[in-house]
């Protein structure tokens, strides 16, 4: 019932935004007792913040499935992870945009913290082997990582909120409406300029 629960969360949000959801209609949805959500995830606020903790376990999957197919050099695991960041904002709207909704959901929820810690180590594994010299984590290195991670979570808000279409006319607007592929092609070039900003910074 949990997981009937967190597929019906997951429609009605697609529908309505996280400001349209109830869990009475979530539970209509799902087809089970008005009840039954509060019985398994307490009350609105415990569902949403399984539904994020369950958006990080994915997220965490989908970095490691694409860190797996590139051996070696520390630019490509950065390449990937960047990437599979973002190829997972466009495919799992709904679900990104609600993993940082702390007003919505309970960030003392140590579900939640387990969640966000996993996958957060292999982002910021990623760039420190890229970004970190032998003797350790250094003022410099750290402010390195926050530029890394501010591009490209920013870039994966600017394609969800059709950005690119204002920024870049013509092919940035093909960009902003052509699918996945345009935007990770995009995204892929982005990120090659991120890793040369780094380097040379």
């Amino acid at each position: 019932m949990r997981r009937l629960l967190l597929d019906a969360a997951l429609a009605l949000i697609e529908v309505e935004g996280v400001e349209g959801f109830s869990l009475r209609e979530c539970a209509r949805r799902a087809g089970v007792s008005h009840a039954a959500p509060a019985h398994h995830f307490v009350d609105k606020a415990g569902l949403l913040t399984e539904f994020a903790a369950e958006a990080f376990d994915e997220l965490g999957r989908t970095i490691e499935r694409r860190t797996l197919r590139t051996t070696g050099a520390p630019a490509k695991r950065f390449r990937e992870t960047a990437l599979g960041y973002i190829e997972f904002a466009i495919g799992n709207r709904s679900r990104f945009q609600l993993m940082f909704r702390s007003d919505v959901v309970d960030v003392t929820s140590i579900r939640l913290r387990s969640a966000f810690d996993a996958c957060h180590q292999r982002i910021y594994g990623a760039m420190a082997e890229l970004l970190v010299g032998a003797s350790g984590p250094n003022e410099r290195s750290v402010a390195k990582m926050t530029m890394a991670w501010a591009a490209i979570h920013g870039f994966a808000v600017l394609a969800l909120d059709g950005g690119f279409g204002a920024m870049f006319p013509g092919k940035g607007a093909d960009h902003a409406r052509g699918g996945t592929r345009a935007i990770m092609d995009l995204a892929a070039g982005t990120v090659r300029e991120v890793e040369k900003a780094l380097k040379s910074a």
